[in-house]
């Protein structure tokens, strides 16, 4: 019998630029719409994978915000993930600059909204989800670049540890340490697929589009708006599909 694990990352709720069931903007309301497009998508999935950043939090560096209140963007993350079909939630620590205020952990609040209105839902630092055979290890940070192709750096470098770690821990124990199906991660707003002999290591795309104050004029590159999904079948057996959408750029080259 198959299961499947959704994943989805970095929603952003209270964000000018970011996802929100109430949208005040014409940014939230083309991301909305692109949001409910994937949820279509998706379908019913066995596990839900929030990868962390599901509020924006306080945006202490430009206040760049369209929902100041914490529990107004706490509820909406929830919302957010209510529209998403699935037998269990996982929800994933974000950056505490977004998700933490004087050692509160804010977005903690959704798994507790979730549990309360009766869905199953966990909070994670890191994931370590094994589903029948598969093992899947989650988290939000991940290494980014300022180059394209660099892109791809930080993801496979940890892909190589994981395998040297499984290695080292079975010549230690003198038993075979399993070695991750799937690394995934969140974090830095792109799409990056990368998979060899040892594994495979993603970099998931966000809900949050250009146009901030702080990433507009700090940040080279561009975003990837979507979610990837995973069928796991029988041993050895899985497969994988993405809802990727390519936000239209714009040259942030200084002209003189």
């Amino acid at each position: 019998m198959t299961k499947t694990i959704g994943f989805i990352s970095d929603t952003h709720c209270g964000a000018k630029t970011g996802l929100s069931t109430r949208p005040s903007n014409n940014i939230q309301r083309k991301l909305l719409g692109l949001y409910k497009e994937t949820v279509e998508w998706m379908g019913r999935v066995d596990y839900l994978v929030h990868l962390g950043d599901i509020i924006d939090g306080d945006d202490i560096k430009s206040k760049d915000l369209s929902e100041h209140d914490l529990p107004e963007q706490i509820q909406d993350g929830c919302a957010l993930l209510e529209m998403i079909d699935a037998g269990e939630y996982f929800l994933l620590a974000g950056t505490p600059y977004h998700v933490s205020q004087s050692a509160q952990m804010w977005d903690k609040m959704v798994v507790n909204l979730l549990n309360k209105g009766g869905r199953k839902a966990s909070y994670h630092q890191k994931l370590k989800l094994k589903v029948d055979w598969f093992y899947c290890q989650c988290r939000h940070k991940i290494g980014s670049s300022g180059i394209a192709h660099g892109r791809y750096t930080a993801p496979a470098r940890s892909k190589a540890w994981d395998a040297t770690n499984a290695a080292i821990k079975s010549s230690r124990t003198g038993k075979v340490a399993k070695l991750a199906n799937l690394l995934v991660f969140g974090h830095v707003h792109y799409w990056t697929y990368a998979e060899d002999a040892i594994g495979t290591a993603v970099t998931l795309p966000c809900w949050q589009a250009l146009g901030s104050l702080y990433g507009d004029m700090c940040c080279d590159g561009h975003v990837d708006l979507g979610a990837f999904k995973v069928t796991i079948g029988e041993k050895g057996d899985w497969s994988w599909e993405k809802k990727l959408y390519l936000p239209s750029l714009e040259s942030r080259t200084v002209k003189r």
